[in-house]
């Protein structure tokens, strides 16, 4: 664009998928800890309550 070159669909498609995916990894990781931190802090309380 800065050259008065056209854009490339191809590259626009290929970022927009990256980043599609790298989002998907991150909410993924995102619930995983979530949920670990949920066990945990219920291990937490079992020990604690005994």
């Amino acid at each position: 664009m800065a050259r008065g070159e056209n854009l490339n669909l191809t590259h626009i498609a290929i970022a927009f998928i990256n980043g599609v995916v790298y989002l998907a990894l991150g909410i993924g990781l995102f619930r995983l800890a979530e949920r670990q931190a949920k066990e945990t802090r219920n291990f937490r309380r079992i020990l604690i309550s005994d």
